[in-house]
């Protein structure tokens, strides 16, 4: 499991207010820079608050606070200020959110070893979990996650992933099909050529991830507080061609 290193970082900007004569008012904003370093893939969380920099517009910004927080606990904190007041002022947003993205046309029994791995070693009873499917997006409540036997949540979104990965497959499916009814045609014409290049086209289509469905959930992932994860899991497979079919 990944661990985070959180600096937080107190960046000032100066507002003016008009009334009778020129006031200057300073306004204190926090910011949670979320850092992640690593040496030949090991996390390395010895870092101390002298080891980072924050610049705001190029200018180089003060860090008031770094926390080590590895999955929701904070381990390990440095701050000029007490601990209450820091935690009080600077405190982190520690809450994790987890979207798993499938873009797959054929349910492997891996999946629900990885879903198993997942589930035993990762997820918290306080996270936040969306899973995006070929065919829909699932919000899972709060509620759920906290009172649901963790076997009966796995065991829900399996069927859930399996009828939603073999929907999805169909229209594929009904593809080849028509593709290995053109190949077994005589095409002196030359139209059952080009019409397989249309279906070749589109069969090729699944194959690549739809990014837009990814970017418009980022813009629900940018109002959630916290930690945010996505994983994706997407299949790369051949794109079954009958014999005989000669695509120009």
């Amino acid at each position: 499991m990944k661990k985070l290193l959180l600096v937080v970082a107190l960046l000032i900007f100066g507002v003016i207010l008009l009334s009778q004569e020129l006031q200057h008012e300073a306004i204190a904003v926090n910011i949670e820079v979320p850092v992640r370093v690593f040496t030949k893939g090991k996390f390395v969380e010895e870092l101390n608050i002298d080891d980072f920099e924050v610049y705001e517009n190029g200018v180089l910004q003060k860090i008031e606070a770094l926390y080590l927080v590895k999955k929701t606990v904070i381990e390990r904190e440095e701050t000029e200020l007490d601990r209450k007041t820091a935690r009080r002022i600077y405190l982190p947003e520690v809450s994790r959110t987890f979207v798993l993205v499938f873009e797959m046309t054929d349910y492997f029994p891996q999946l629900e070893e990885t879903l198993d791995y997942f589930f035993e070693n990762v997820f918290l009873p306080d996270d936040s979990l969306y899973v995006v499917t070929p065919e829909k997006t699932y919000a899972f409540k709060k509620e759920f996650l906290v009172k649901t036997p963790r076997e009966v949540i796995v065991d829900q979104l399996k069927t859930k992933l399996m009828k939603d990965i073999r929907l999805a497959a169909r229209e594929l499916k009904s593809m080849i099909i028509e593709l290995q009814l053109l190949a077994d045609m005589d095409d002196p014409t030359g139209n059952n050529a080009r019409a397989a290049a249309t279906i070749l086209k589109q069969i090729s289509d699944y194959r690549y991830f739809d990014e837009k469905k990814l970017m418009d959930f980022e813009e629900k992932l940018k109002d959630i507080e916290g930690q945010k994860y996505v994983f994706l899991f997407y299949q790369k497979n051949v794109i079954p061609v009958p014999p005989g079919i000669g695509v120009p």
